[in-house]
């Protein structure tokens, strides 16, 4: 290419000016950078935008774990902690000090909590907490979206109007977007692709009175004098044969009998007799 001298000298002039009154104009590597989006999810504040996220590749590498396990195992300070509520102490779930609510395919999961429907158990919302992230596992889940208090949380707690009076000393929330496969929200469907078989039970439980307790620092005048403490007909276990639950005794530090019957997928039946001994505190 011919280029006029007295233009290219010019142009080079121009360039020597501009460098040493305004510095090189080469522009600085520029590196564009994208979060992982989840495909389907819900999340309120449009694709991509979160604190953390657990991908569906990552998930599949979790094989048959319940969502709690994948929550512990990839959510650094996940974990199950007490907070006051009108000075009385709850457990919930946790991550970095704020409580956690779990959203699934968009819908709010405390939208089916029903406290009357809850008792005989300590803390019956965390229980109710509990039980669905432990039947759901990381097959049954296309991706996890988390947003801590800040500008993504609050998109959440504009929406589904959570607001805590002054006596609650965890008023801070984190909360957990998930996407599952069958974008159905919290129902209690595992993937389409999986059929789940539960055998019938050899006996139909007998219903037990249970009282409701709902401060655990106090003490009722009236004594309990129940002979049956706590009666569950339908603990299902996870893959390792495991589950919790808990109840109280009743007034009287004495000994009680543990009796557990059970039967796994094949009709093979099991129990145990134990005895457990309660203490005055």
């Amino acid at each position: 290419m011919n280029v006029d001298t007295t233009l290219q000298n010019r142009i080079i002039q121009n360039g020597k000016y501009n460098t040493k009154r305004y510095g090189k104009g080469e522009l600085a590597d520029v590196v564009v950078t994208s979060k992982p989006r989840v495909e389907g999810s819900e999340n309120l504040n449009g694709a991509g935008n979160y604190d953390a996220v657990i991908t569906e590749t990552e998930l599949q590498q979790m094989g048959d774990s319940t969502l709690l396990q994948v929550l512990k195992s990839k959510l650094k300070n996940f974990t199950a902690g007490d907070c006051k509520l009108n000075k009385v102490p709850h457990l919930f779930y946790m991550l970095n000090g704020s409580k956690v609510k779990f959203i699934f395919d968009g819908v709010k999961l405390d939208f089916f909590y029903d406290s009357a429907t809850q008792g005989g158990t300590m803390d019956p919302y965390f229980q109710f907490i509990n039980d669905y992230i432990k039947y759901y596992t990381a097959k049954d889940i296309k991706g996890i979206e988390v947003m801590e208090p800040g500008k993504y949380a609050d998109t959440y707690s504009t929406s589904y109007d959570y607001v805590e009076s002054e006596m609650n000393d965890c008023s801070r929330y984190t909360y957990i977007e998930i996407t599952t496969y069958g974008k159905a929200g919290p129902f209690i469907t595992h993937n389409a692709t999986i059929d789940i078989y539960r055998p019938q039970p050899f006996s139909y439980g007998k219903e037990f009175y249970q009282p409701k307790y709902i401060n655990r620092q106090l003490r009722d005048s009236l004594p309990d004098i129940r002979s049956t403490i706590y009666w569950n007909p339908l603990i299902v276990t996870d893959k390792n044969g495991e589950a919790n639950f808990s109840f109280y005794s009743a007034s009287s530090a004495t000994d009680y009998l543990f009796w557990l019957e059970g039967m796994d997928m094949n009709g093979h039946l099991g129990f145990k007799a134990k005895k457990i001994e309660v203490k005055d505190e």
